[in-house]
C-alpha cells in the first residue's frame, strides 16, 4: 500500500522509455536531468534481453545523462524488485534549470569492465540491439540533449534482437 510519500526515481537506461517504465511502475516524467561524475558500463548478460545491461559507474568529469520520474513508494519497491543485481543508491541530478535534487537510481552490484578504447563507455558485455533501442527510444522521449542522444546511438551492440521486447515496447519500426 502506497503511503503518498514522493520521491524521484532517475532512469538512465530502459526505464527512460516510458512503454518500459509503465510495464511495472507508476509515475509522472519530471524532466531530463545529468548525473555528475559517473559514465555508462554494460555488464551482466540477461537472458530476455539478450546481452549486456547498462549500470553507472563513477568517473570523474563524466556525465550520464536520463530522464527524471516522480513516483510514490510503492514504485520505488517495485523497482527494487525489478532491478535485481542492482543496489539501488541516493544521487545528485542536476536538472535543466541548474537545480540539483537527489534521486533513487540502480547501480550493478558487481562491476567488472572491459576498458573501451575511447573510454566514454565501459563494456563486459554488449548489450542487444533491441536494448540499445529501447535506451535511444527512452532517450529521445524524455528529451535528452541531442548530442547525448547521438553518442548512445554510437554504442557498441551483438546485433541481436530480443523478439519478445521488440513487440511489447513497439520496437520494429524504430531504428538507430
Amino acid at each position: 500500500m502506497s503511503t503518498g510519500k514522493k520521491s524521484y526515481y532517475f532512469a538512465y537506461g530502459s526505464n527512460m522509455l516510458s512503454d518500459r517504465f509503465f510495464v511495472s511502475n507508476k509515475g509522472t516524467r519530471k524532466e531530463p536531468g545529468t548525473l555528475n561524475d559517473f559514465m555508462l558500463g554494460f555488464n551482466a548478460f540477461v537472458s530476455g534481453w539478450n546481452g549486456g545491461v547498462v549500470t553507472i559507474i563513477r568517473k570523474k568529469g563524466s556525465i550520464v545523462r536520463g530522464a527524471v520520474w516522480e513516483v510514490d513508494e510503492e514504485s520505488i519497491n517495485t523497482l527494487d524488485k525489478q532491478e535485481v543485481g542492482y543496489n539501488r543508491v541516493t544521487v545528485d541530478i542536476e536538472l535543466r534549470s541548474g537545480e540539483i535534487i537527489q534521486c533513487e537510481t540502480y547501480e550493478f552490484n558487481d562491476i567488472y569492465m572491459i576498458e573501451a578504447s575511447d573510454d566514454s563507455v565501459k563494456y563486459a558485455m554488449l548489450p542487444s540491439l533491441t536494448y540499445l533501442k529501447v535506451i535511444v527510444k527512452g532517450a529521445e522521449e524524455s528529451n535528452l540533449q541531442k548530442d547525448y542522444i547521438n553518442f548512445l546511438r554510437t554504442i557498441n551492440h551483438n546485433g541481436k534482437i530480443a523478439d519478445s521486447r521488440e513487440s511489447m515496447l513497439h520496437l520494429e519500426e524504430f531504428h538507430l
